[in-house]
Parts: C-alpha cells; sequence; structure tokens
C-alpha cells in the first residue's frame, strides 16, 4: 500500500484534532501530556496556523505525516469551519493512504455529530447560510462527521473519570502503533504471521514463570527476522528490554563478553553500567529480580556466552522471557532450554517462497504467467531460504525474459547446489571493482563506518548503493556496513578457493593462522592486497626485513588489538630485528600497534597513503626527509613515546585529524604547526594531551578549520591572543596544566560548546567568557586558586567547581526578578515534554567552604540564583521550539556547602519526606513546579570516595475537586556530588506542567506528597551518605502589575505560614492572587499517612 503516512515516511505518531476554545487547556492539555510521558510523537498544532478558514500547508503536511489522528469532537467542534476542514483531510488520508482514525466524544453525543443534531445541527443552520453558493462544502463536511462517528471511539460519558479515559485512550494508541509498526517494519517479509503466533504460544506471555524460547535453524533461514519481530511487537509490555544482535561476532571482538554484559544491563535497566567483575554485584541483582525483562541473545554460539550473560536462570523477575537464537541446537541442549521450548526455522513453503522471490525480483508479490514455468526452477534451487531468495530476485530484477532464460541455465550447470552456489550468483554478475569492494567488506570491514570505508577504499557511494540494491549488503541507521553473517562466509570462501593450500597466494587474509603462516614463513606474493591481523590472538613472531617485499600490490595493511583492548602489550609480539626494508606505495591504509622501529622504511611513498596509525609505537620520526602524502587525511600515533618530529605541512597539506597524545617527547609545541601558512587549514581535529609541552604558538590561530582541540597534561601557563581566532572550535580541553589567566580573544571563540580547565592554577576568569553565547559545560574542578567567577553565559548548562578551595563568590545576579512574555504559558501548554523534567542540568561547587563564610551568603540569595535560572531556562524554551525543539531541559540543581534548609522554602521536614497542600490560587494555567531542596551528610564510617550520587525525588499530587479526584506522579534526579568532605544542600527547580490542576474558579484540594532517596548508579554499598532534610516551594507565574503583557516568576508560601525571613523576601512579590499572609514560625511538616 503505498502511503504518504507509511511509517518510514511519518514524522508524527498521532496527530490532535481539537477545537481549541472548548478544550485546549483541559482534556487536551491532559491527553497530550500523557502522550508525551509515553514518548509518543505528536503534533499539536499552533494558534497562529489557525488564519481564515483554509487549513495551512504546514498544517496539511502534518496531517500527511501522522500514523494516527485523534479527532476530539466537543459541544461545539462543528461551528469551527477550520475543524471540519481538518476532519474533511483527516479522513482523505484515512481512505488513500490507511491512516488509523480514533474519535474522541468529549461531553459530545455521539448520535448528535453522526446526524447533526444539538449545538452541530445549530452550527450547520449558520453554515448553511454562509455557504448558500457553495452546499457541496457543507455536504462534505457533513458526510465527514457521519464517517468519522460510525468509527470506533471514545466517549467521555461512559468512562469517568477523566484521567481513566485519557489512559484508555493511550493504551489504544500504543497498540495501534505497535501494530502498525510490525506490519511496515517487515513489510516484504513472507511467511511471518503464522511462525510470529507459533513462538508467541510457546512464550506463554502473561504467565508469571520465568521462560526461555530457543529459535533454531540454519543461516539465512530468518531466525535473527523473526526475533526482531516479536521484539518489536511485545517489548513495550516489559520494565526492561533489550535486543542483542550477533553474539557470536561481537564477543569475540576487544571487551568480549564483558562489554557485552555491559550493554544487555545498560539497555535493561536504562543506565550507563560498568561492571568488570565475573559476578553481578548483589544490588543489581536484586534489581533484576524485582523487574519483568524480555531479552533476545541473537546468533549465540557458545553456551559460556549465555552462561555470562544472563549470569543464571534465577536473576530475572517474574514473567520475563528470553529469546536464543543459534544455528547450533547443542547449545540450546546444554543451556537446559526444553525441547517443547524450542522452534526449529525451516525453509519457506513453495508459495511463501515465490512470493518473497518476486517482491525483489518485479516489486510485486506475484509472478508474470508468461514466467511462471521458468522462474519455478529458480525459487527451487533456493530450497525455501528466505536470504538466497532476496538475493535472487534482487539479482533478477529488471532482467528480459532471454536473460533470466540465461540465468537459469547458469542454475542448471550447479548439480547440487548448496546455499554459498546460489548466492555466488549475484557476486558473478558484479562488475569487477564492485566484486572488489564486497570482498574488501566481506574480509574486513563489515560493521565499520560506511564514511570511512569510502574513505578508505576511494570508491563513490554509487558502487556501495549497487552491493545495497542487490541486497549484497545494507546499511544501519548508525551509518555501518552490514553483511548477514551467509554473505561474508561466502565472500571470504570466494577467497579462499583462489588458493586452497597456499594462503600467501590470496588476495585477502585476515584469519590469525594464515596471517601467521604467511608472515613468518616469508610467504607473501604479489597477489595479497590486504592483511589484517589481531594481535590478541597469536605468540610472537619474528619478521624478516624483506616480509613485504614481494607484496607489490598491499594495499591495506592492519596489525592491530582489537577495540576495547586498545592497550601496550608487555612487549612487542612482532619483531622486526633486522629492520624493515620496504613496504608497497600501494598502501593506502597502514594500521599497527606498537610498530617497533624508529622510523618507516626509507625507500617507502607514501602517495597513496589515505590513514596511518601507529599508536603505542617506537618511531622517533615517520620517515627520513621530505615525502609527499597528499592524500594523508588522518595520522594516529598515540603513546609513541620517543617521537620527537612530525611531518611537514608541505607534506601533507590535506591532513584532517592527528592525535599525537601521550608523546612524550614532545616537550615543545611540533614546528608542525609553526609557520603553516595556512596549509593546515583542513584540520579539524588536533589531541596533543600529555605531551609536556610548554608553550603554544600564536600560529595555532591559523587552524581555521579546528573543532576539537585537545591540550590536557601539560606544562603551559598561559594561551596565546590568537587562540580566539579558532571561530570553529566547539571543545577545547585545557585540564592539567599551569594555566594562570585566560586570554580575553576566548571570548572570540563563538563556536565553542565545551571547556574543560580542571586543575590548573587560575585565579580568575576574563570577563569576556560570558561573550560564550554556545558554551554549554565549564569544567573548573580542582581549579585550587580560583577566587571569583564573572557573569556566565545564559545558556550554560553545566557547572563543575568541585574543590575550589578558595572560590569566595559567584556572579552577581539581577537585583530584581525578571520577567516573561505572557506567550510563554501558551508555548508550555503545547509544548512541555514531561522528559524536559528528566534531562539534567547542574551547577556543581562541592567543597568550596570558603562559599558559605564569605560575605556573599549564596544561600541566602538563593532564591533568587533560581528565579534567574528557571527565567533563563523558560526562555530558551521559547527560543528553541520555534525551530521544533523541544528537548532542551528545564530541570536543573546546585550543589554547595550547607546543613541548613534556606529559610524561604517555606514547607520544610526533617528526613526525607514530606506532604504538602497546595495553596489554592496554583492551577493549570500558572502552577510550572517546585523549587526542591535537601541536605545531604555522609554517613558515619564511610569514605567519601563513592561513584556517582543522585537524589531522587518521586513525587505524587491527590487533586480533589467537587466532582473527581484525580492522581498524577512523576519523578526526577538530583546531581549530588559524591566526593563531599561535610554536609552539603542541594538546591534545584523540578519543572510540573499539566498534571491536571483544574482553573482558578473550581475550587480544589491538592495535596502533593514527595519522598526524596539516594540512588548510586554504580555501586553496590546502597548508604554511603544519608539525607538530613528536606524542602518544597511551589512556583508560579503570575501577571505584572506593572506590565500586564508580563509575567513574573514567585515562589509561594505556605497558606498556614510563612516564616519573617520568607515575609520580608515577599514584599517585592506580586500577590495577585491572594492578600499578604502574616509573617509567624516557619512550618515543620512531616508526611504522614492519610488516617480514617
Amino acid at each position: 500500500m503505498a502511503s504518504t503516512s507509511s511509517s518510514s515516511s511519518c514524522k508524527y505518531d498521532v496527530f490532535l484534532s481539537f477545537r481549541g476554545e472548548d478544550t485546549r487547556d483541559n482534556f487536551t492539555s491532559h491527553l497530550y501530556a500523557a502522550l508525551c510521558r509515553k514518548k509518543i510523537k505528536t503534533f499539536i498544532d499552533d494558534e497562529e496556523l489557525r488564519r481564515g478558514d483554509e487549513i495551512s500547508p504546514a498544517l496539511l503536511n502534518a496531517i500527511e505525516g501522522s500514523k494516527i489522528s485523534v479527532v476530539i469532537f466537543s459541544k461545539d467542534y462543528a461551528s469551527s469551519k477550520w475543524c471540519l476542514n481538518e476532519l474533511v483531510k483527516i479522513l482523505e488520508c484515512k481512505n488513500m493512504n490507511g491512516q488509523m482514525v480514533v474519535p474522541v466524544f468529549y461531553h459530545a453525543d455521539p448520535s448528535d455529530v453522526r446526524k447533526q443534531n444539538g449545538t452541530f445541527g445549530d452550527a450547520f443552520v449558520k453554515h448553511e447560510k454562509q455557504f448558500r453558493d457553495v452546499p457541496e462544502k457543507v455536504q462534505k463536511w457533513r458526510a465527514a462527521l457521519t464517517e468519522a462517528s460510525n468509527l470506533s471511539g471514545w466517549d467521555s460519558m461512559n468512562i469517568r473519570p477523566e484521567a481513566k479515559l485519557v489512559d484508555e485512550i493511550i493504551n489504544d494508541i500504543l497498540k495501534k502503533l505497535k501494530a502498525r509498526s510490525f506490519s511496515s517494519d517487515f513489510n516484504g517479509f513472507v511467511g511471518l504471521n503464522s511462525r510470529i503466533e507459533e513462538i508467541k504460544s510457546l512464550l506463554c506471555i502473561g504467565l508469571p514463570d520465568f521462560r526461555i524460547v530457543g529459535i533454531w535453524g540454519m543461516g539465512g533461514t530468518g531466525k535473527t527476522t523473526l526475533a526482531g519481530a516479536i521484539f518489536n511487537l511485545i517489548s513495550w509490555e516489559f520494565e526492561g528490554k533489550c535486543f542483542m544482535a550477533n553474539v557470536r561476532e561481537e564477543s569475540e571482538k576487544g571487551g568480549g563478553l564483558v562489554h557485552l554484559r555491559e550493554q544487555v544491563l545498560s539497555e535493561v535497566l536504562d543506565e550507563n553500567i560498568k561492571i568488570r567483575t565475573p559476578d553481578l554485584p548483589k544490588y543489581m541483582r536484586e534489581r533484576l529480580q524485582q523487574m519483568k525483562i524480555f531479552i533476545v541473545l541473537d546468533d549465540v554460539n557458545k553456551v559460556r556466552q549465555l552462561e555470562y550473560l544472563t549470569g543464571g536462570l534465577d536473576q530475572f523477575g517474574p514473567g520475563s522471557r528470553l529469546i536464543i537464537t543459534t544455528r547450533d541446537k547443542q547449545v540450546l541442549d546444554n543451556f537446559g532450554v526444553l525441547n517443547t521450548n524450542i522452534y526449529e526455522v525451516n525453509g519457506l513453503k513453495y508459495h511463501e517462497a515465490l512470493e518473497l522471490f518476486c517482491n525483489f525480483a518485479f516489486k510485486h508479490d506475484y509472478c508474470p504467467d508468461d514466467l511462471l514455468v521458468l522462474l519455478e526452477r529458480v525459487v527451487k534451487y533456493a530450497n525455501g531460504n528466505p536470504l538466497a531468495l532476496r538475493v535472487l530476485g534482487s539479482f533478477l530484477h529488471q532482467k528480459s525474459k532471454f536473460e533470466l532464460e540465461n540465468a537459469l541455465e547458469n542454475l542448471k550447470m550447479i548439480s547440487d547446489p548448496d546455499i554459498y552456489d546460489v548466492l555466488k550468483i549475484s557476486y558473478n554478475e558484479l562488475k569487477l571493482e564492485e566484486k572488489n569492494i564486497f570482498l574488501d567488506i566481506a574480509c574486513f570491514f563489515a560493521g565499520e563506518d560506511k564514511d570511512f570505508v569510502l574513505r578508505i577504499l576511494e570508491v563513490s557511494n554509487c558502487v556501495l548503493n549497487v552491493l545495497v540494491h542487490k541486497s549484497l549488503i545494507t546499511l544501519s541507521y548508525s551509518n555501518k556496513l552490514q553483511m548477514h553473517d551467509l554473505l561474508q562466509e561466502m565472500g571470504r570462501e570466494i577467497v579462499r578457493q583462489e588458493f586452497v593450500k597456499e594462503p600467501g597466494k590470496r588476495s585477502r587474509l585476515w584469519y590469525h593462522e594464515d596471517v601467521y603462516h604467511v608472515l613468518k614463513k616469508n610467504k607473501g606474493t604479489d597477489a595479497i592486497e590486504g592483511i589484517f591481523l589481531n594481535l590478541s590472538k597469536i605468540r610472537d613472531i619474528h619478521l624478516s626485513s624483506r616480509v613485504f617485499a614481494n607484496m607489490s600490490k598491499l594495499r591495506l595493511l592492519k596489525l592491530y588489538m582489537p577495540e576495547h583492548d586498545d592497550a601496550p602489550i608487555m612487549s612487542s609480539k612482532v619483531h622486526l630485528n633486522q629492520g624493515l626494508e620496504y613496504l608497497p606505495e600501494e598502501l593506502r591504509y597502514l594500521h599497527w600497534h606498537e610498530y617497533p622501529l624508529k622510523t618507516l622504511p626509507s625507500n617507502f611513498e607514501p602517495e597513496n597513503l589515505i590513514e596511518l596509525n601507529l599508536p603505542y609505537s617506537k618511531v622517533e620520526q615517520i620517515w627520513e626527509g621530505e615525502k609527499e602524502a597528499l592524500k594523508l587525511k588522518s595520522a594516529d600515533l598515540h603513546h609513541s613515546d620517543n617521537l620527537t618530529r612530525m611531518l611537514e605541512p608541505s607534506e601533507i597539506p590535506n591532513l584532517e585529524r592527528i592525535n599525537l597524545s601521550n608523546c612524550k617527547s614532545l616537550s615543545y609545541f611540533p614546528l608542525f604547526f609553526q609557520n603553516v601558512n595556512n596549509m593546515l587549514s583542513r584540520v579539524v581535529r588536533l589531541d596533543l594531551s600529555y605531551c609536556a609541552i610548554m608553550e603554544i604558538p600564536q600560529d595555532i590561530g591559523c587552524l581555521s578549520s579546528l573543532k576539537e582541540l585537545n591540550l590536557r597534561g601539560n606544562n603551559f601557563r598561559s594561551l596565546p591572543a590568537s587562540i580566539g581566532s579558532l571561530s570553529s572550535l566547539t571543545r577545547m580541553n585545557l585540564v592539567e596544566n599551569k594555566l594562570e589567566s585566560l586570554p580575553a580573544s576566548i571570548g572570540c571563540l563563538s563556536s565553542l560548546e565545551f571547556l574543560h580547565l580542571t586543575r590548573n592554577n587560575l585565579v580568575s576568569l576574563p570577563i569576556s567568557i560570558k561573550q560564550l553565547s554556545r558554551l554549554r559545560t565549564l569544567d573548573l574542578r580542582n581549579c585550587n586558586m580560583l577566587q571569583s567567577l564573572p557573569e556566565l553565559p545564559v545558556l550554560l548548562s553545566h557547572i563543575e567547581a568541585r574543590n575550589c578551595k578558595q572560590l569566595q563568590s559567584l556572579p552577581e545576579l539581577p537585583s530584581c526578578p525578571e520577567e516573561l512574555d505572557t506567550s510563554i504559558l501558551e508555548s508550555l501548554s503545547k509544548h512541555f515534554r514531561p522528559t524536559a523534567s528528566r534531562k539534567l542540568t547542574y551547577f556543581m561547587f562541592t567543597n568550596c567552604l570558603k562559599l558559605n563564610k564569605s560575605g556573599n551568603n549564596i544561600l541566602a540569595d538563593s532564591q533568587q540564583r533560581i528565579q534567574h535560572r528557571v527565567v533563563a531556562l523558560l526562555r530558551q524554551f521559547q527560543q528553541k521550539i520555534q525551530h521544533k525543539d523541544f528537548n532542551d531541559p528545564l530541570l536543573f540543581n546546585f550543589c554547595l556547602p550547607g546543613s541548613e534548609i534556606p529559610d524561604w522554602f517555606s514547607y520544610q521536614s526533617s528526613g526525607s519526606s514530606i506532604a504538602i497542600q497546595l495553596p489554592p490560587h496554583c492551577c493549570n494555567k500558572n502552577f510550572i513546579g517546585f523549587a526542591l531542596c535537601v541536605v545531604i551528610q555522609l554517613e558515619e564510617g564511610f569514605d567519601a570516595d563513592a561513584d556517582e550520587c543522585f537524589v531522587k525525588c518521586n513525587y505524587n499530587f491527590e487533586i480533589k475537586t467537587p466532582s473527581e479526584t484525580k492522581h498524577a506522579d512523576d519523578y526526577c534526579f538530583l546531581f549530588a556530588d559524591e566526593f563531599i568532605e561535610s554536609d552539603h544542600v542541594l538546591l534545584g527547580f523540578s519543572p510540573c506542567w499539566n498534571v491536571g490542576l483544574p482553573d482558578p474558579d473550581v475550587g480544589h484540594h491538592t495535596t502533593v506528597s514527595f519522598q526524596f532517596s539516594l540512588y548510586y548508579p554504580y555501586l553496590a554499598s546502597p548508604r554511603l551518605h544519608k539525607l538530613k532534610c528536606c524542602g518544597v516551594c511551589p512556583a508560579v507565574l503570575n501577571p505584572s502589575k506593572t506590565k500586564p503583557t508580563t509575567l513574573t516568576l514567585k515562589f509561594s508560601a505556605s497558606s498556614e505560614a510563612q516564616c519573617s525571613e520568607r515575609a520580608r523576601t515577599s514584599k517585592s512579590l506580586d500577590r495577585s492572587d491572594e492578600e499578604e499572609v502574616e509573617p509567624s514560625p516557619k512550618r515543620i511538616c512531616r508526611y504522614q499517612p492519610d488516617t480514617p
């Protein structure tokens, strides 16, 4: 079904159609907030798009680009010509493109909608008068209402309270989206449905036991596809889930099973988990045992993989499910999977095989009658294997009948075809260049970044597209080249068959034993084009100085340690006792871990070299004399301790990435970067960390394209003014130097987003730093001489200033609250996403003890600081939504020394819980969240050197109105630095919007209960700190008395009591909705359960 709203092209999950005056600030806002909480991408229109009677192009595109339209029929829906036109367009998309439509009758009788009675009839009386000259328009509206009201939908009169109605709609939408996602994600896959139902029957979803199901079959039969389809279909029913693909292949890479287990746990727990011990910590096992988990482990070939990744069968909570796919049934048997729970994936039946083949050969699911007999033989050769059918179908696409007959003759020549013979037919039809690229990917580059491969192999994107179109490779969402393992095996088998018994005469070598034999015995020939050797798999090897002398066509040479294991070996495994006389001029890619010599061979001509990687090498200079490496784009020599000289700029004018990290002999900035006269204008990434550099030259400003600069761990005391010329720079790392000051020109770094200054001797920062309009992170940890901070950029989201022992003051703030335009309320109503309360920005001043002792008492003016920050974030939020960016965080917190809750917090409690009653003037239109505060202290007997620590705040609303009682729950995290040396105060703001508070004219009694708790993501011990006390204060936006079109942020007082200090502060605040409250002693609230 061709569709403008197909899943692949849909921009939105849901389009909300409603009459704004009726429901925008009540039901629709609650439904929209619930959709966002479930991460359902929803379009809700702006009022500015509604001008005139005709729908704007932007709204038309939004309707067409949505999978589901939810139409909210309210009492006066039909009075809006705009809504009626919108409905006509929605039904047009339904009938033409299969868009799903969900009607909601909100205080509107479905019969009135269907027959246009009541208020709907009144509206049409007016429409017929206005459009008497175009009666067909009115008739089209009537027909649309009748059609929509006959669809299955939701009636607010039948489902109460309103919160339950919202939940029912959300669950309905989720089910529809899951079903649609499944049908679109696996469109073109034949025979899936029946297989899925069989496996679902084995899973027995709903039963409380823990169950394992094995999916077993030969390669290419669709095991991964089948497991992926089931995962997409049911994973939403589980608390934790993970689909781990290619376990066999991934476990053989660097990091092995340890890294794989970290990935599984990180996905299941939705955290960044780092655990290297063989057994999981007790606290983590207990967490997993409380969760309903769904894990798929794909392409497993060893029981050890299962034992390590699952940690024992008692690890998961009730109702959990594990699916294992494998080619080897013995793996399932040895792991204890019951035979009755093993599903064998057989080949497709003939009619299914023919349909799948036709999908790829003819782009439809049937075979032309005149070719049916001819193609029966082709289909039979694939023996029901889906991979073979796809490859054959792609191969025969757009071929004439004559060409098809020739292809059939080729098939007849294979007397007893196996899967590789069938797959090879498509390979044989490739052009020579395409064959070579296919073999390079199969032998060396499967799983690598596409752009990297294009660069190294010097081929156009068109060649890769040919392989994609022939179903020989695919591209992942992350731009990685992927190849089915059967196709990879076929490609490698093609290379092996070049010379079965003499690997030195093959074009490509990747198997470590073959490489070891060829290099050790000096058996290389000019047939070899590529060698990849995993050094972790071999013993020491001594090579001849002429080991590469006969390999004149060698293009790719990689002697490497696996990813996640790139560390020095105790001593180099590759020994060149007689030196190295020769490297081929054809080399494009040279990667040699721990290259053992002082220089590359003197006769090596690098004219074709594109990437040079010599990590942990012994080189003192790359080559002697001047040579031209005009194609070289990347040079990585990190941890080459003896390197003293880099290449001349004239030799490498196109270099883009340079990594000289930990080259300890570089005690000065390489001459390579001096007097370059723009010859290195293409460099975008430069890493000179830990090189003992004493001085940075003025010429650094010539690196006009530089985006990332890492100068960590050197010895320079200052930066040249020319640093400000690096206008493209986004990240600069100056950690662990001896910087005493920064030049004023640093304010000219207009693109800078991350500035790291940890462990320097800075006393202050230049006032120009406030000009860094894009700066997001400022890291000042352990700057022990730092005394003060100037005004900082408004959009700064992270400040790390731990252990700045001399820091006495923070930037001065405006003396009175800043104002916001009233349009911010509408922006929040339409675009606030609950995920904004999950993304945390923070300002950490841990152990800055002089802040608490100085005259500038930070805690005393904390109200103004939080006020200033909230206003800045709201302004930023409003600016971002103009560019359809709704993900900026509104949650933030400060951490600084102190042991008491500031007086202005009107609700306080000792301990970690508190319940408050919201003041009656807090309503859905002005309430925006809470200021939060907790005091955290070290437990006696525990070391302060912990790991990351957060304070989690769970809060629950109970909203009672004369007609109903509603509940809403949410949570947020505050970041608490783990290295505190004394009591510290965490101050923050958590946004809440659209929680269901009634309008001001509706009386309500709203109780909010807060529970604060400590949370350590990576630590087994649960109690390193404790929470001493806590406080909360509601925040509202009230109209300004002096400027009616503006709002001011106010922190609302307790309706029962205020402290005198807070009363003095409140004199400057406008209490437009209530009278001043007489000051009285501060109330201490403790959470008490409701009693009868």
